[in-house]
């Protein structure tokens, strides 16, 4: 019995481990369904429909029955500037967009909240938040590209997520932001999927991705083709996976600008894989302010730069970097990362393994901004196959630390001494939906990656069938107490 009780205990601490790992794209949960035109919404591109979408909302968060916002297809809904605001009673809000929601076309149309945050649409301090569906968003942006071209503090963001934790969207496209597409602030597990955003290669600061203090952040198969950076990751961020994205025209995906004006700035833990850049001004790259202070990777720097941020296998770049380097330094050969040799003078398409002062990259006379090269030592997802961002100060490389393949980073994350830790964040997680019954907390396990949610809930149904044929047994109210005994012969 004891040997059945432990291993029971062992089933539900690994499920509960891994779930606690692994982040999935939610894409079905049933429950409650709320139209926005049986709210008043007239869909016809013209009429105002906020006030519709926010009473449609009002009943969404007070649900508790896994509700979904429905903004049905085939029409086209014209909004002011809106804040779709929780914490909400269910631990899963869905928002199905299948029309097209449009922006006040003129800039004397926009109606502000007192607040006068330049958001046109932002949600806030929801979890479990599902945006999904084929539907577009067009942020009718050339008139404020027209009236401030020099100066985006005046122009509203389109999307906006703050403070939301467990978030998924998939499957959107972006039109025409009249300053960035999406912001992510104060953001934990966001999961980014199939988006396209679209903007003139002319129309100013208006990234795809906005970043900040936020972390565990995954952005796959996208594409996005604006006139500003494709994704642009601000301080306070970390654990940032960014893969498959196809960007260009555009700045490309930069880490930065960090430490303008003297101010703390953290980044770290940024990895960039498998993307595209055509027609990008920079492929992956760091910003920096010179002569200010800034943190990556737990360490200070003063016009300095060293992190933990990886730029891998990053396509069609090749052809245009060796077309600089030839002519920056004709007479030495280019070397991939693991082909360098200590001593002999080439030229990395890759970034640098040592500490040096800011220097403008070799692609920084296609760029309107400072671009500084990132150092970056090679530790971790690094191959033969890898080439990084840009190049060497003095043309001459010596390699410092170990290169750790990615199987054997991967089972370091999994190491028995981190069970604790991983259990800690699962139990905190858990604490915020206390009132949750049973059934309502397994449904929220099942989506928790494939084998993992659909172990832990099969642990927990054995278990609860074990226990009830234990109390059909030897029911507990029968089992009395008995206090402890002493032996006289006992030695």
């Amino acid at each position: 019995m004891k040997g059945l009780l432990f291993l029971f205990l062992i089933l539900v601490i690994v499920s509960h481990s891994l779930c606690a790992r692994i982040i999935t794209p939610t894409t079905d949960y049933g429950g409650s369904t709320f139209d926005v035109l049986k709210y008043g919404a007239i869909g016809d591109g013209n009429t105002d429909d906020s006030e519709a979408f926010v009473k449609a909302w009002q009943d969404v968060c007070t649900s508790q029955d896994n509700p979904t916002l429905i903004i049905p297809k085939d029409k086209t809904y014209f909004l002011q500037p809106l804040r779709f605001q929780g914490p909400c009673k269910s631990a899963t809000v869905k928002v199905e967009l299948g029309g097209t929601i449009i922006a006040p076309k003129n800039m004397e149309d926009w109606k502000w909240a007192q607040d006068n945050v330049l958001v046109w649409i932002s949600f806030e301090h929801i979890y479990g938040l599902v945006v999904n569906g084929e539907g577009q968003i067009n942020g009718q942006g050339a008139p404020w590209w027209k009236e401030y071209p020099n100066d985006e503090s005046k122009r509203p963001s389109a999307f906006k997520f703050i403070k939301c934790e467990r978030l998924t969207i998939s499957n959107l496209t972006h039109y025409d932001s009249p300053k960035n597409h999406m912001g992510i602030s104060s953001c934990k597990e966001v999961f980014i999927s199939n988006l396209k955003m679209i903007a003139p290669e002319d129309s100013p600061n208006t990234d795809g991705i906005d970043i900040a203090n936020s972390s565990n952040i995954t952005i796959k198969d996208s594409t996005i083709t604006t006139g500003d950076d494709c994704v642009a990751i601000n301080t306070g961020s970390s654990f940032i996976n960014i893969t498959g994205v196809f960007c260009g025209p555009g700045h490309g995906i930069s880490v930065g600008s960090l430490g303008k004006n003297g101010e703390y700035a953290e980044v770290e833990d940024v990895y960039v894989k498998n993307c595209t850049f055509t027609r990008t001004s920079n492929g992956a790259r760091i910003k920096t302010w010179e002569d200010e202070t800034f943190e990556i990777g737990k360490e200070m720097y003063r016009g300095q730069q060293y992190s933990q941020i990886y730029f891998a296998r990053l396509r069609l770049m090749r052809t245009l970097l060796y077309s600089l380097v030839s002519q920056w330094k004709p007479n030495s050969p280019v070397c991939t990362v693991l082909g360098l040799e200590e001593g002999k003078e080439c030229v990395v398409v890759g970034t640098l393994f040592k500490n040096m002062k800011l220097k403008p990259c070799i692609l920084d006379e296609y760029s309107k901004e400072r671009s500084v090269v990132p150092l970056v030592k090679p530790h971790n997802f690094v191959d033969k196959d890898d080439y990084l961002v840009l190049e060497d100060e003095s043309g001459r490389v010596k390699l410092g630390g170990n290169i750790i393949v990615p199987s054997v980073y991967m089972r370091e994350l999994y190491d028995w001494n981190d069970v604790a830790k991983r259990t800690e964040i699962v139990y905190d997680r858990a604490l915020k939906c206390s009132n949750q019954n049973l059934l309502e907390r397994l449904s929220r396990y099942l989506v928790c990656g494939v084998w993992a949610g659909k172990l832990f809930c099969l642990v927990m149904i054995v278990g609860y069938l074990f226990w009830q044929l234990l109390e059909i047994w030897q029911p507990a109210d029968d089992i009395g107490n008995h206090e402890d005994e002493i032996l006289e012969n006992a030695q």
